[in-house]
């Protein structure tokens, strides 16, 4: 998280954030508007701080995973780093159209 873009950011700290999400904390709590999220996928080689933690040998394949989220106003408001083991790993997404697919 990024308090230059709120110093109010910092409240987190004290929350029990098990009954919130972080996006409903920023929305409704510091009023702070998101518009988007970048997200990228790729394939690494973990390092042997990540294989520690993740039980497996250093140089194993993962997924690496970033996410940046902008508030309208185009600032960054959370950066996220997360490493997944590639034996245990499962991607799913649903696409769905505002309107019909029918013409």
């Amino acid at each position: 998280l990024n308090p230059a873009v709120d110093i109010r950011i910092l409240n987190i700290l004290k929350k029990d954030m098990s009954k919130e999400s972080l996006y409903e904390f920023l929305r409704n709590e510091l009023k702070i508007p998101l518009l988007r999220a970048l997200e990228e996928l790729e394939l690494t080689h973990v390092s042997s701080s990540d294989a520690k933690h993740l039980g497996i040998q250093t140089g194993t394949c993962a997924l690496l995973r970033k996410r940046y989220t902008y508030t309208t106003n185009g600032r960054c408001v959370e950066f996220v780093r997360s490493i997944y083991r590639g034996d245990k790993y499962r991607f799913k997404m649903e696409l769905r159209s505002e309107g019909t697919f029918e013409r």
